[in-house]
């Protein structure tokens, strides 16, 4: 007996539907394509002006599991991501998740990434809520200080600046 499938190519139709498309059939290497069909995915539903009825839903439903954090984790250290990480880092702090269990990698985007990159990142570490261990902490605060030394930008100074003196309010 043949098996029956359903035709649902009039979903694709768009005279009729919005659809976004989560997977790429192309693609070989299974983690590289579920990557970057995530953070291709968030970024569209983040900041698609085609899906700006979406953006308040994506936080809702991205603050409901505390594993989608690691999911806006990966799609931020994605490398392919090149525009607009910034919106990813907002995220995180748009949908009212606590970003702390990942301290270190906000900390490294203040000190390695571009301004507005940097500035949404302090923008998390200023909502954490979590207590640090010691260790790390002051692992943070050395490696925020040698930035501050190596450091000539002026509006750069002011965000490292910034999240020293947070880092340091956490230590209490």
């Amino acid at each position: 007996m043949a098996e029956k499938t359903a035709d649902n190519s009039h979903y694709f139709d768009p005279e009729k539907y919005n659809t976004i498309r989560i997977s790429d059939d192309d693609m070989n290497d299974a983690k590289s394509k579920k990557q970057k069909t995530t953070s291709t995915t968030l970024l569209n539903l983040l900041n698609n002006p085609e899906h700006k009825e979406f953006k308040h839903q994506t936080l809702a439903l991205l603050k409901k599991d505390p594993k989608n954090l690691d999911v806006l984790i990966e799609a931020i250290k994605d490398k392919k991501v090149l525009k607009n990480k910034h919106i990813l880092i907002a995220a995180v702090w748009e949908s009212g998740m606590d970003g702390s269990k990942h301290l270190s990698d906000f900390v490294t985007i203040v000190i390695e990434n571009p301004f507005q990159e940097a500035m949404e990142a302090l923008t998390v570490i200023e909502d954490m809520q979590d207590v640090f261990d010691a260790k790390e902490l002051a692992n943070n605060i050395q490696k925020m200080e040698k930035a501050i030394s190596k450091n000539t930008v002026k509006e750069k100074f002011f965000l490292l600046q910034t999240t020293l003196d947070k880092l340091n309010d956490f230590k209490g």
